[in-house]
């Protein structure tokens, strides 16, 4: 079977032209809208994508060239009175919100044949679920001009009364003109106004309309929708947007279903336990997704307005997770410069300093009259008792240190100055940098003996037959 574009009339296939207006025909089960004009207004140039319902086309004015998109309801919904009405609905909503971030339609009407279309703005980017596939997720500060632009565009969806119903990823493209990144929401099929929101909730065969994994749970009850559906909804997308999974999916649109009306949201660290997420954003998260619609944001701009305070608390998290936990130690090329017993005096030092610094502010802490030392009292007897001359002072002296010379001996010598010696060697080991120079003096000197072992080593000449 072959058809005539121009005057619809149907030909058995072993004929080219259309006997009426000499017109090529092409097959009636082709995409016969390519390479076609559209009311002599629209060249189709490809078919770029399809949805439940309908086709969309990359097309271009034939006036001035200028790219557009052609949306056209599916051939086999044109005696369906319910997609008809949605397919209108849209045109028509889209024609009454203007808007930089939703997008923008410019004509509407029926082709040759009698399928009904309208043509919007041409966007070459990606989707948000694009996005996220290939980056897994983004960080807040990725995110948050992306959800200014979107937050935007919902605000004034439902300023004019609109719901949307189908907040997801799929229907957020992302439009690159240099560095900037334009967002835009698309697909207002199933918006509503609130009146009708209660009408084509649910099809002739029985299914929701809408998608289950961004579904509000009044949604998937068949309840009346408000705003707050959009809004249970836009926070889902958030959700999967920062971590790279949405809150509830199952394969079974059933199950994903009964999770949103009867699971409580999961916390986003616990779906991704490597990123760290301020409890701001967690809260407004969990209030978003509340089961009950009066704990969530009234509006959209509520919900923005937290949002941006919490992508602030967020990002304080995330500088401090950057930065170095210690501060940089010096290299170790500095502690090679000092010989082991320059180390050994150095780390005294400190320590001396320390013990004074350590001492004077204990001194400073003391109250006044513990800072003066006090004096003893005694009388004239007592004073004459005590008193020494310096002579008798000097004396004394000598004879204490000579009497010790000839009693000590060498053992308790050694004693002493092996008692000395641990306490420096204490000292410096309780230092970081003195620890690293003992370590490596007693690492040199065990190489030092294994190379002198071998070199001393006589090598054994070969045996005698």
């Amino acid at each position: 079977m072959k058809l005539c574009l121009l005057c619809n009339t149907k030909y058995d296939d072993g004929l080219s032209v259309c006997q009426n207006d000499g017109a090529k025909l092409v097959s009636a089960g082709s995409d016969f809208l390519l390479d076609t004009v559209v009311n002599n207004k629209y060249y189709i140039d490809e078919l770029v994508g399809k949805g439940s319902l309908g086709r969309v086309y990359k097309a271009h004015r034939v006036s001035d060239n200028s790219l557009v998109a052609i949306k056209v309801l599916r051939e086999s919904l044109s005696n369906d009175a319910e997609a008809l009405a949605r397919f209108k609905r849209e045109a028509q909503m889209l024609s009454i919100i203007e808007h930089p971030n939703i997008i923008a339609i410019y004509d509407s009407g029926e082709t040759q044949t009698g399928e009904l279309y309208f043509a919007a703005e041409y966007l070459a980017g990606k989707t948000l679920a694009a996005i996220i596939s290939e980056k897994r997720c983004l960080t807040v500060s990725e995110a948050e001009p992306i959800f200014a632009q979107v937050f935007s565009a919902l605000a004034e969806a439902h300023s004019h009364g609109f719901i949307h119903r189908d907040i997801k990823p799929t229907n957020i493209i992302l439009v690159e003109n240099g560095s900037e990144v334009t967002a835009k929401l698309l697909d207002f099929s199933l918006a509503k106004l609130p009146p009708l929101a209660m009408e084509d909730r649910v099809t002739k065969d029985g299914m929701l309309r809408g998608t289950p994994a961004y579904m509000s749970p009044e949604q998937c009850q068949s309840m009346e929708v408000d705003n707050l559906s959009d809004i249970y909804s836009l926070a889902v997308v958030v959700f999967e947007t920062l971590t790279g999974s949405r809150p509830f999916y199952n394969k079974n649109s059933v199950i994903t279903m009964h999770q949103q009306m009867n699971d409580a949201p999961p916390l986003m660290m616990a779906v991704r336990p490597d990123l760290h997420f301020c409890e701001e954003l967690e809260t407004l998260i969990q209030q978003c997704l509340s089961k009950n619609p009066t704990v969530r944001p009234r509006t959209v701009d509520e919900f923005w307005q937290k949002f941006t305070e919490a992508c602030e608390a967020q990002r304080k998290i995330s500088e401090l997770e950057v930065a170095p936990i210690y501060a940089e130690r010096p290299r170790a090329e500095a502690v090679n410069k000092l010989s082991p017993l320059e180390a050994f005096r150095e780390a005294d030092e400190r320590r001396i300093v320390l013990e004074k610094i350590l001492a004077d502010e204990a001194k400073a802490k003391l109250p006044p009259e513990l800072k003066q030392p006090k004096t003893l009292e005694a009388d004239d007897s007592s004073l004459e008792t005590i008193r020494l001359t310096k002579e008798e002072l000097e004396a004394q002296r000598t004879t204490t240190v000579k009497e010790k010379e000839e009693h000590q001996s060498p053992q308790a010598t050694d004693t002493v100055s092996s008692s000395e010696h641990g306490s420096l060697f204490l000292s410096v080991w309780q230092n970081e940098l003195g620890r690293k120079v003992i370590l490596g003096a007693v690492i040199a000197v065990l190489l030092i003996i294994l190379v002198t072992t071998l070199l001393l080593t006589p090598i054994p000449g070969p045996s005698a037959p």
